[in-house]
């Protein structure tokens, strides 16, 4: 399960690098994890200060905590 929920955050990071800040939701509708291991990613992430989150109208945002301005290949 850690592995999994590591892989998730990776997943969930590289969409917010993409997408900018996303809510929940949307998350979800993008990935089609469940909720479970959307909240299990995104707590992942928090912990390493990764992302942080806003409310905007009743909803849940996330975004990175740091924008990525260069990407390596």
């Amino acid at each position: 399960m850690k592995n999994e929920v590591g892989y998730s955050a990776g997943i969930i990071w590289h969409l917010l690098s993409e997408r900018g800040a996303l809510s929940i939701r949307k998350i979800g509708k993008m990935t089609n994890y469940n909720e479970s291991l959307i909240f299990l990613a995104l707590g992942w992430l928090a912990r390493e200060d990764k992302v942080h989150f806003m409310t905007k109208n009743g909803k849940v945002y996330v975004e990175l905590s740091i924008p990525v301005t260069e990407q390596y290949y």
